[in-house]
């Protein structure tokens, strides 16, 4: 992955829309002061590839007071050019988009998968580089010069192991030793298995005989049920024919008894019309009685319908009298009104005239012709209003007069009252005649009854005659089925032996079957162990086979253990890498001391006291003008060329084995510790290995050693951010 243009847009404390283009650059020098944000530009390639950085989170990295961001990165990888575009915005609930193109010969292809994860995949693919071996390996991070190198001899393979990512190999080794144990226990299993099972199979022949004996049993048992249900059948037939004559017997019974109470009812019916025919007999001789009561009730009747007829009219009459008075008190609270108003209004006027004569004598002008006010023109005004207020009294008693006059019309009302005193009514001989009418009001049902008693008298005579010939009828019936259940009842007796001989047979049936249903249940037990017994037989069989197979995989998996373990395949991979590391280091460390240093790696040594024992360890040797020395008695600028070139190496190294060759480097690292000249060797080194990059960016804040590099970005910060400026 080689970088070619970079667009960051509110990004860390870049605020504004910021360019780096890469293009032209083949080792340059990214220069500020500290804290302007020189490392935030590799950030930002890191998160625009991987969406991770060091910051906490995504929203950790808009910049302050800002809601969004994006970072653009156009990159070439295998002879093809590509560019994404990673965005995140805080509104709302939060939200984040990753695009990414293919450059065609015109323009930009979209490329981008439906999901920002499948999206994520395929950049990763494309650059062939994890962001763990990225870091550490394009990406010399401040600080981290020394992460191999600080740690003890003892310490450092397992942190080459970790570089290399080995760990890899112990996830496979705790692996292989679960399936070592999954199938150590398996096998432990299949012979506890073995051995309880063997304890079955040695019972097989006595359980061959229980089942057989078992089976003999049950069919015994089959047969004699068999002879059982042959002769239950024979007796089906008779108990069926008893049961038949029970139901007709239940039948005659009912039909028995409906006769029964048929009669009953009919007697019950007679009985009740004689009763009828008694009352209707008094009431016929009451008929005269009867008969002269109804002529008075017609009678009073008559007189009555007149006095109702008067009271009506009466009342309407007293009705209509009311609405004539109150209309007379409505004419006369009207005069009263009228008077009342113009009495009111004269008041008024007469009022406003004697104010005007006791305002003018106080006023000086006039209000109206505004000339000064003389005892003449008060004289003059007191006359006028004199003879104003005279003619109003005029006026009023005249209207008064007006009012007084009018009458009053009652003519409604006295003709009303004239024909009340014509109409005859007597309260006193209507309610008599009410009472009179209450009385006489049973003669009234009486009537009715006695107009179809006679008609009545002869139907129910009638009436009783037929029923006694249907009770008679009825008799007959009853006797016959009398006769008819006697004879069932001597059938029934005769069937009764075989019946209770069907239950007997039926009861054995029952006891047998509950026996063979035992027998069945005890045979199937005993055929189920013998055939459970010859099963396992044949799975002891199998389970043996299987234990012996396990016992291989058992083996297998130790050697797995032992493979991905640190003395195996891990122990390889360290002990290949080592040369390639110390010869890289070696030639770019020659280049930074003028050759006068060298490294040398070993990964075992004797122990002390004991010839024969090794120590697993990896030691680093520096041969100079002074000797041979660990690296542990060299310090400042010394410490540090040889940290870097062991650093560099490793990460051409990573490169390599993550499938990608490294042509971009970036080294943050501080370069402090070193004098003018260790410096000047050091650019130099760098300088001597920029064929073998296609990009070196260096990240420091020294000035002396910004003019060491003809290419230089300058990083700047005020108030409205940061800025990038390029320097060719």
């Amino acid at each position: 992955m080689i970088p070619q243009k970079l667009d960051l847009y509110n990004f860390m404390s870049y605020q504004s829309n910021q360019t780096l283009n890469f293009e032209n650059i083949n080792l340059a020098c990214i220069s500020g002061a500290n804290g302007v944000g020189k490392s935030s530009i590799l950030e930002a390639i890191t998160w625009v590839l991987w969406g991770k950085s060091r910051a906490g989170s995504d929203d950790d990295l808009i910049a302050q007071g800002q809601s969004n961001m994006w970072v653009d990165l156009t990159f070439t990888s295998d002879a093809k050019t590509y560019r994404v575009v990673r965005k995140r915005s805080i509104r709302g609930r939060g939200s984040s988009e990753l695009y990414l193109h293919q450059a065609t010969r015109q323009d930009f292809e979209n490329i981008t998968e439906e999901t920002i994860r499948k999206t994520q995949e395929k950049i990763e693919k494309i650059i062939k580089l994890p962001y763990r071996i990225f870091i550490n390996s394009a990406y010399l991070r401040q600080g981290h010069a020394d992460e191999f190198t600080s740690h003890p001899p003892s310490e450092r393979k397992d942190i080459l192991a970790e570089i290399l990512d080995l760990g890899y190999f112990d996830q496979l080794k705790e692996k292989a030793k679960e399936k070592l144990r999954l199938t150590q226990g398996k096998i432990e299993t299949l012979r506890i298995q073995v051995e309880n099972a063997q304890v079955e199979i040695a019972q097989k022949e006595s359980l061959k005989k229980e089942f057989e004996f078992a089976a003999r049993k049950k069919e015994k048992i089959e047969k004699q049920l068999l002879i059982l249900q042959k002769e239950l059948k024979n007796l089906q037939h008779r108990r069926d024919e008893f049961h038949k004559m029970g139901e007709k017997m239940k039948a005659l019974r009912e039909r028995w008894f409906e006769i029964k109470n048929d009669i009953s009812e009919l007697e019950e019916e007679n009985q009740n019309l004689k009763k009828e025919i008694e009352n209707l007999n008094q009431i016929l001789s009451r008929r005269v009685e009867i008969n002269q009561k109804i002529t008075l009730i017609k009678k009073l009747q008559k007189d009555n319908e007149k006095f109702n007829d008067a009271f009506n009219k009466l009342a309407e009459l007293k009705d209509q009298y009311a609405d004539a008075e109150r209309k007379i008190v409505e004419a006369t609270n009207q005069i009263k009104i009228k008077k009342s108003i113009l009495k009111s209004e004269f008041a008024k006027e007469k009022l406003i005239c004697l104010d005007q004569v006791k305002n003018i004598a106080r006023l000086t002008y006039c209000p109206l012709c505004r000339q000064k006010v003389t005892p003449a023109h008060i004289k003059k005004i007191r006359i006028e209003m004199a003879a104003k207020i005279k003619n109003l009294e005029k006026e009023y008693r005249q209207k008064l007069a007006g009012i007084s006059f009018q009458k009053i019309d009652t003519t409604d009302a006295d003709i009303i009252k004239k024909e009340i005193t014509k109409i005859d009514y007597n309260k006193n001989k209507h309610l008599w005649l009410k009472k009179e009418l209450n009385k006489l009001a049973p003669y009234q049902e009486q009537k009715e009854i006695l107009i179809g008693a006679e008609q009545k008298t002869k139907n129910g005579q009638e009436s009783i005659k037929k029923n006694l010939g249907k009770i008679a009828e009825k008799e007959k019936r009853q006797k016959k089925v009398g006769f008819l259940g006697l004879e069932l009842r001597e059938r029934e007796e005769k069937l009764e032996p075989e019946v209770r001989l069907y239950d007997q047979t039926k009861e054995k049936i029952e006891i047998f079957s509950s026996q063979l249903l035992e027998k069945q249940s005890e045979y199937s037990t005993q055929k189920e162990r013998y055939l459970a017994a010859v099963r396992l037989e044949k799975e002891v069989k199998n389970k043996v086979q299987e234990i012996k197979k396990s016992s291989v995989d058992v083996s297998i998996f130790e050697e797995l253990v032992f493979v991905f373990g640190k003395k195996g395949i891990q122990k390889m991979v360290i002990s290949e890498a080592i040369p390639e590391i110390r010869d890289s280091t070696n030639e770019l460390l020659g280049r930074m001391s003028n050759g006068e240093m060298r490294i040398d790696l070993t990964t075992e040594r004797k122990k002390k006291g004991d010839k024969e024992a090794v120590i697993e360890t990896l030691d680093i040797k520096i041969s100079d003008n002074a000797g041979k020395r660990d690296y542990e008695l060299f310090s400042g600028g010394e410490a540090f060329r040889i940290n870097f070139a062991i650093r560099v190496a490793l990460s051409k190294l990573l490169a390599r084995r993550a499938g990608s060759s490294l042509k971009f480097l970036v080294i943050d690292e501080g370069f402090g510790t070193q004098d003018i000249e260790g410096r000047t060797h050091l650019v130099a080194a760098i300088n001597s290995i920029k064929d073998q990059f296609e990009k070196i960016l260096i990240i420091t804040h020294l000035q002396e050693l910004k003019e060491l590099f003809d290419q230089r970005i300058e990083i700047t910060k005020d108030r409205a951010g940061s800025h990038i400026t390029v320097n060719i």
